[in-house]
């Protein structure tokens, strides 16, 4: 079985307020929780032979801005591509690696109702690919300040006829996101065959308050 993994993320307070005046406008720190999701994407646009992109990645485009600007610079980072021209002998895409099948899970995770749990019936499976949310973090202090928060959870996953063991430990610590924030956990599934159960464990208090937003959610 792999050791737990563990993602400690930490953050500082930041943020400004304006000069002058008499009154407290408050300090909002920034926002720290980024997500960082990638894509990946098979596109078939034609069936048979095609003479395959007019001008290299200057044909590829995202909302409308190319991958490659005229003048040679790169306007995205990150982003690698292959072609194939429709001929019966062309190799599989090197990035193709593994086979997957999504499945939503989208509810929300809270300490004091205890943990969700989801089964995996699939003989075929040797990973699983954990997607949670956290539609905003942030705590509004009554003197006007907003602040990031800490927030903790798990994953465990039990084998078949086997016991549960802790996969992902997740320690989000002085973090602040107004718009949702996700995160994906790679796991090997352990040894003991399918079934696999999969459980998400709240450990962070819930939220009372509306001053203090840290609500988590297994989305898939």
């Amino acid at each position: 079985m792999n050791a737990p993994l563990k993602h400690p993320i930490t953050g500082a307070g930041g943020g400004g307020g304006g000069k002058g005046g008499s009154g407290n406008r408050g300090k909002e720190s920034r926002n720290t929780l980024l997500s960082n999701g990638r894509i990946q994407l098979v596109m078939a646009i034609s069936e048979g032979e095609i003479d395959g992109l007019v001008d290299s990645d200057r044909s590829i485009y995202f909302d409308e801005t190319a991958l490659r600007s005229s003048d040679g610079r790169l306007n995205f980072e990150g982003v690698t591509w292959e072609v194939r021209n429709g001929l019966p002998d062309q190799p599989h895409f090197s990035a193709l690696k593994a086979a997957e099948e999504p499945h939503e899970v989208e509810v929300q995770v809270k300490e004091q109702t205890g943990p969700v749990i989801r089964t995996l019936n699939n003989d075929n499976a040797d990973a699983i690919r954990l997607v949670t949310r956290i539609p905003s973090a942030a705590k509004y202090e009554d003197d006007g300040d907003i602040r990031g928060v800490d927030i903790e959870y798990a994953f465990d996953i039990r084998p078949y006829n086997g016991s549960w063991s802790e996969v992902v430990r997740e320690r989000i610590r002085n973090q602040k996101c107004t718009a949702p924030f996700q995160r994906a956990h790679y796991v090997k599934l352990p040894e003991g065959g399918s079934p696999w159960d999969i459980r998400m464990r709240r450990i962070t208090g819930d939220s009372d308050s509306s001053k203090l937003q840290n609500d988590t959610y297994w989305e898939a």
